[in-house]
């Protein structure tokens, strides 16, 4: 709590003035926003430790789903790629991977295949895909914190 608190450090000293002047007001609210600033970080923290194990297995998990595949291949430099940038456009793939559309698509289409990639959105045109173990994760870890939050 005391590092929300120094982080706002003109604000603290406006509202220990305050205090020195009788006004309880700008206090309480300071450490009660404080205190959620502390409570929420805590959660995120106290959450993020099993989709931080879950994250960092992935690969494995992604290499088995999609099978065998040559070293340098297509989809497994998207794969690298996802990790970091869980959605995906054709541009992206193609930026990433250096290469022409089919190339691209056929890569997205084996990791569509291999449930590794899932379509975020119902157009044909400027589709977006998303790693679908990946979103699915921080989806859990975001309604884990609110889950908390509410229940405090």
């Amino acid at each position: 709590m005391a590092s929300a608190l120094v982080a706002r450090r003109d604000d603290y000293f406006e509202t220990l003035d305050a205090y020195r002047s009788g006004d309880l007001e700008p206090i309480v609210g300071l450490f009660a926003f404080a205190s959620l600033a502390a409570f929420a970080s805590l959660a995120a923290s106290e959450e993020s430790s099993v989709p931080a194990i879950r994250i960092r297995e992935l690969p494995d998990q992604w290499l088995a789903d999609l099978g065998r595949s040559r070293r340098g291949s297509a989809p497994l430099v998207l794969m690298d790629f996802l990790l970091a940038h869980p959605e995906l456009s054709a541009a992206d793939a193609e930026a990433v991977l250096g290469s022409g559309t089919t190339v691209a698509y056929t890569a997205i289409e084996r990791l569509e295949a291999a449930g590794i990639l899932r379509p975020l959105t119902d157009r044909k045109r400027n589709q977006v895909w998303g790693a679908s173990a990946l979103l699915d994760e921080l989806a859990d870890l975001d309604a884990r914190i609110q889950r908390r939050a509410r229940s405090t």
